[in-house]
């Protein structure tokens, strides 16, 4: 009688286990299930936003009010618009966002969840598809202002550490806000889509301008003591003439080879030519 009940004993015990066992991985099962139905797709699986892509869409993407909002100077994201405008117009992806395995979510989102408020990620890109075409020779030649636009009026104290940057929509806003055509509205007289790109191609596969920096070259070592700092036009000399941001000529190694002689700085020509030459990254 005593085996008897220590053979059931265990055999319940066993029982018992097996049944804790099934419990643990039904449900390890169920969270791998819940996992995979709320992780977001691979990011290979990912396409992100183009506006090339876009554009072989029918999409007037020379036109920004097309999709972004305007205020000023300032160029808003389409992230701004109520309920996803204008990405869920019917003639868009309205259809994509009424699926039950939407995956246009993680285009703007980390996640691809319906049931958690997403924020919208919006992230600087690492180059921009667009390219602006300015004429330095119209800038320089402005009869608005004596003298011409000054270089400093966009690009600001190239030699220090919070240099403005003359792409900016800011600096240009605060002439083309003003009524001076074209107008901050008019997006296509300055944006075109895969000029940025001609610029790459038409650059030097080792340019100086990787490496190059303005703040280390803060003073004309020719001139006594401290020196003062060097005009735009000592060494990019034919930039006023200059039509097109192509036809700008990039200082010759001739015009470093003033100061850089050996003496005065190292020298242009030896061996030492990463000291200058990086591989382009435009």
């Amino acid at each position: 009688m005593r085996r008897s009940s220590q053979f059931w004993g265990g055999a319940l015990l066993l029982a018992f286990v097996c049944m804790v066992m099934t419990f643990v991985l039904v449900g390890d099962s169920r969270a791998d299930d819940d996992e995979a139905a709320t992780e977001p797709p691979a990011a290979s699986e990912v396409v992100r936003f183009g506006h090339k892509m876009h554009q072989g869409k029918g999409v007037k993407v020379d036109d920004c009010q097309t999709c972004h909002g305007i205020k000023g100077s300032t160029v808003e994201p389409v992230t701004r618009g109520k309920d996803h405008q204008p990405c869920n117009n019917s003639g868009c992806h309205a259809d994509e966002y009424m699926s039950r395995e939407p995956k246009i979510c993680v285009v703007c989102h980390d996640t691809n969840e319906p049931w958690v408020k997403q924020t919208a990620r919006i992230r600087d890109l690492d180059s921009s598809e667009f390219g602006g075409e300015i004429s330095h020779k119209t800038h320089q030649g402005n009869k608005t202002r004596q003298g011409g636009i000054k270089c400093a009026s966009c690009h600001g104290d190239v030699y220090s550490a919070s240099e403005s940057k003359p792409d900016s929509h800011a600096v240009c806003g605060s002439c083309h806000q003003g009524g001076l055509h074209p107008l901050m509205s008019e997006c296509g007289e300055c944006h075109k889509l895969g000029y940025q790109d001609k610029l790459r191609k038409d650059r030097s596969a080792y340019t100086v301008r990787v490496r190059f920096e303005h703040s280390d070259h803060d003073r004309d070592p020719r001139e006594k003591g401290r020196g003062s700092a060097p005009d735009c036009k000592t060494c990019h000399t034919d930039v006023a003439q200059a039509s097109t941001l192509a036809e700008i000529p990039s200082p010759t190694m001739e015009s470093c080879d003033a100061c850089h002689d050996g003496k005065l700085a190292f020298k242009t020509t030896g061996f030492g030519c990463v000291k200058c030459h990086g591989e382009n990254q435009l």
